[in-house]
């Protein structure tokens, strides 16, 4: 005959707070297939891919034991787009322009001109030159100079991102040549402030038969457009955004 037990040797259940627990601490990987569990040896743990043992389905179960991962992820902050820095987009093709630097040739000729303005014109009004003399001395270097500066706007570097190519274009060229890179071959792209001035540098990593190389893409006046441009490159390609040991953190 069963006995109740008595009153006070009785478990109050509510004390002992045996709820399960919340999280899932386990995970039955099922093939979307049949439905049938598959075993841990058909499981690649790495790449997260299953195969069934039923029914021969390979398939990705990342999404099945996303939860396990407790890693905090690191959220990137959208760069907006700085003042100008044009994008175009046209059949695919991503058209990034912004403003060319002086170059060392433009710096020497703005050199030569201001020695000529102020060093050798009190000389020949000194000497007795004749003033007549003096605008046909200075006009073609004044000439070149106002127009530099008057279409300064218009000067532009252009990284053309096709579906082959990653052009570096400068419109007007001086003296420049145009590269292109492949696109298969660029791996990722970083930033690093110059230290002797307020310029920062954008570079690739791309990968050839000897290696991986650090290739300069180009150079801009301001962290924002430097980061804006690395972005938008990376997005177009489709690349990854990782840390590299060189860049400026």
């Amino acid at each position: 005959m069963k006995h109740e037990p008595l009153e006070e040797y009785k478990v109050n259940l509510k004390e002992l707070n045996l709820e399960l627990p919340k999280d899932k601490v386990f995970e039955r990987i099922c093939c979307p297939s049949c439905n049938a569990d598959v075993p841990a040896e058909n499981l690649n743990i790495n790449d997260k891919i299953a195969k069934c043992g039923s029914c021969d389905v390979v398939f990705p179960f990342q999404d099945d034991i996303a939860h396990f991962d407790k890693t905090p992820r690191k959220v990137k902050q959208e760069i907006l787009r700085p003042e100008g820095i044009e994008l175009f987009y046209y059949k695919g093709e991503l058209d990034i322009s912004f403003i060319q630097p002086y170059n060392w040739a433009e710096i020497i000729w703005f050199i030569i001109v201001g020695f000529i303005t102020f060093v050798s014109v009190p000389i020949m009004i000194k000497e007795s030159v004749k003033l007549s003399l003096v605008p046909l001395i200075l006009a073609p270097a004044i000439v070149t100079l106002i127009y530099l500066i008057r279409h300064y706007q218009k000067h532009k570097i252009h990284l053309v991102v096709g579906d082959r190519f990653l052009h570096i274009q400068r419109r007007p060229k001086k003296l420049v040549k145009d590269k292109s890179y492949r696109v298969q071959d660029i791996d990722q792209l970083y930033i690093k402030k110059r230290s002797d001035a307020n310029i920062w540098n954008i570079y690739m990593i791309t990968d050839s038969s000897v290696g991986q190389k650090h290739v300069k893409l180009t150079s801009v006046s301001s962290v924002s457009k430097a980061k804006f441009l690395e972005q938008e490159i990376e997005n177009h390609l489709g690349i990854q955004d990782r840390e590299v040991p060189e860049e400026d953190k």
